[in-house]
């Protein structure tokens, strides 16, 4: 079964958002849904960069993860073009993008495994936020059950 995610993208050459029609419309409906055949995550990349001026512009994109690799093979009289689907390239959850020193908008990028699940609006809580609760519980109530064995 082929993967769906939502799929709104950038156009960096004309500096606009577009999607099949215009992405101020935006409604999540299945005019921005695509089959993703040569992948196992949805991606959602979120960005936010504050201008000179003090304004912040923030934004986001969504879409298929890109997990194709491409690679030619030798058969022994012609070379032939090969794919693969590169399923280890990412795993579940939000991660920030690495800078490497250049100065950059604040960027995370999400990947999610099921179909549709890089449509939901962005949270305003921290990444992990209930996750990291949880572990927190449960060493607590580890470490009491390990004293109450003494």
């Amino acid at each position: 079964m082929t993967l769906r995610c939502t799929t709104v993208q950038r156009d960096h050459q004309h500096r606009k958002m577009k999607l099949f029609g215009c992405v101020s419309h935006f409604d999540g409906s299945s005019l921005y849904e695509k089959d993703c055949p040569y992948s196992t995550f949805c991606l959602k990349k979120t960005y936010e960069l504050t201008l000179l001026n003090g304004e912040v512009v923030k934004g986001a994109e969504r879409s298929c993860a890109p997990q194709l690799y491409n690679y030619q093979t030798y058969d022994g009289t012609q070379w032939r073009q090969k794919n693969k689907i590169e399923d280890t390239a990412y795993s579940e959850g939000c991660f920030p993008a690495e800078t490497q020193g250049i100065k950059s908008p604040a960027t995370e990028h999400c990947y999610c495994s099921g179909n549709l699940c890089n449509s939901a609006k962005p949270s305003r809580e921290p990444p992990h936020h209930h996750t990291d609760a949880m572990a927190v519980i449960f060493v607590f109530n580890a470490m009491k059950y390990i004293r109450s064995l003494r």
